[in-house]
């Protein structure tokens, strides 16, 4: 079925290649008309029949198209056709809300730019979740690429190497490890490609068993929690050339507030990207506490405060939309739940150097110190009978 957006899209893609439009939806004459006619006409036919003008595309349409001055399309109609094309990541949305936990995962492109650089994801796996931000940079194609790309290899890593059941230490390195060998695959096809600005943040979080939660990450993009006080913390450290130097005591609290905010120290797709360099956090994964990851989209236009957390999704969408992002935005919200009878045990019964910090016990142990006291008081019994019996007769 036809929609406006697609209307306008054959309507130039027709013109444009052969002059001729099977269908004329502007009440023009074509022939005669300029192009900065065609435009305006186009865009008011849009803007007549979209109920919502700040769905991504339509409103940088309506914005080059009935402004004042649109001097960028009187010689050249090809920008309206780019702009008005829909592309696959323009919006990806998606909510997962099992027994378990609730995952609301939203990417836009935003109200101006044509790419979207952001990229996330989603996997589940018997024993846990894992969830992932990447926020492209290089301009262009590059950054979209580039957050793919690197996704996309971490998803490759877990598919193919993980093990749930392995220790702490073991996690945390091969996290490390991934994100290493995500990052040597972005530089050598950034050298294949001749594209040598490619890169991207990373954020992840992984939870496992019910009880445990692992953060890794390298750039700008954050993970946030909102505690079962009501208390917004951010967990990741921004890995921007201002943070990493004022952490060091490089700088100080007033040349911090002065230095550019956005050039990253480091980031994936750098051949000197280290495992030092990359932020990695273990703790227990508390039921009271909800989560936010989001790219620098996110959190440099909307304040993040337990609101944000607590909205329902379409409100957030709909506050994203209201401060007319001009990045990309992208933003993961997760909530594990604790449902009774399902909850899996929390008993670490792996060998791990970094030892485990939760004192609850699991049902399975519980059982096993039920019966230990049932057999002590059966002992007991015995003994106390056979004592009885010795000293009457």
């Amino acid at each position: 079925m036809a929609t406006p957006i697609s209307e306008v899209e054959e309507f130039l893609r027709e013109l444009l290649i052969g002059g001729n439009v099977s269908k004329n939806i502007l009440n023009i004459d074509l022939e005669i008309a300029s192009n900065r006619e065609i435009a305006h006409s186009l865009g008011e036919y849009l803007k007549q029949r979209c109920r919502d003008v700040k769905i991504p595309r339509v409103y940088q349409f309506l914005n080059l198209t009935l402004k004042e001055s649109i001097d960028e399309v009187e010689d050249d109609l090809n920008l309206l056709l780019d702009v008005i094309t829909v592309r696959k990541r323009d919006i990806i949305e998606n909510i997962i809300d099992s027994e378990q936990y609730r995952a609301e995962l939203f990417s836009t492109v935003g109200l101006t730019r044509l790419q979207n650089q952001d990229y996330l994801a989603h996997m589940e796996f018997p024993e846990g979740v894992l969830l992932i931000v990447a926020d492209g940079v290089g301009g262009g194609d590059s950054g979209e690429i580039a957050s793919k790309l690197v996704v996309e290899s971490i998803l490759e890593s877990f598919n193919k190497h993980f093990n749930p059941m392995m220790s702490r230490d073991e996690i945390e390195r091969f996290l490390v490890e991934s994100i290493l060998e995500a990052n040597e695959r972005l530089v050598n096809f950034s050298k294949k490609s001749n594209k040598y600005k490619m890169a991207t943040t990373l954020t992840l979080t992984l939870t496992l068993h019910g009880s445990e939660l692992y953060i890794a990450h390298v750039g700008d993009s954050r993970v946030y929690e909102l505690n079962g006080d009501g208390e917004v913390i951010q967990r990741t450290l921004d890995h921007s050339v201002r943070e990493v130097l004022f952490r060091s005591n490089k700088i100080t609290e007033e040349e911090r507030r002065e230095y550019q905010k956005n050039i990253l120290a480091y980031v994936v797709g750098k051949s000197n990207l280290k495992a030092e360099n990359i932020f990695i956090e273990y703790s227990n994964l508390n039921y009271s506490s909800k989560f936010l990851l989001c790219s620098d989209g996110f959190w440099e236009k909307i304040d993040i405060d337990k609101n944000i957390f607590n909205m329902p999704f379409n409100s957030l969408k709909e506050q994203i939309y209201s401060k007319i992002p001009t990045d990309n935005v992208t933003v993961i919200r997760f909530f594990p739940k604790y449902t009774r009878g399902s909850r899996p045990s929390l008993v670490d019964n792996r060998e791990s150097g970094g030892g485990y910090f939760s004192n609850r016990k699991s049902r399975a142990s519980k059982e096993d110190n039920r019966n230990i006291k049932k057999a002590i008081i059966a002992v007991t019994l015995a003994v106390i009978a056979v004592a009885t019996y010795l000293y009457l007769y």
